[in-house]
């Protein structure tokens, strides 16, 4: 197991910095709008190595690092449905 987990990890950090060098995430954000761009570099988050985490581990919630990117739909109406939460947190509905 613990062999596993090593290995798995020196595997993403391979693909890490594969997807640094390549300047990916560099030209994802450069395409954001500037205040969603803002929020992620200040947070140093890795979109590109995300997505492909989430392909690549068959991860439910396919549309995580899709919606980062883009943005989230509004709180107006109902929420986005969630592959991975829980049934208490699925179709809960604004009202104003």
């Amino acid at each position: 197991m613990i062999n596993h987990r090593c290995s798995k990890l020196g595997e993403w950090l391979r693909m890490s910095r594969s997807l640094h060098k390549q300047k990916q995430e560099d030209a994802l954000k450069a395409s954001m709008p500037k205040e969603r761009r803002k929020i992620l570099e200040s947070k140093k988050k890795k979109l590109c190595f995300m997505r492909k985490i989430i392909q690549d581990e068959q991860y439910d919630d396919k549309d995580l690092a899709v919606n980062l990117e883009k943005g989230f739909p509004t709180c107006r109406g109902s929420s986005p449905l969630s592959r991975v939460a829980g049934v208490a947190l699925v179709g809960y509905h604004f009202h104003e």
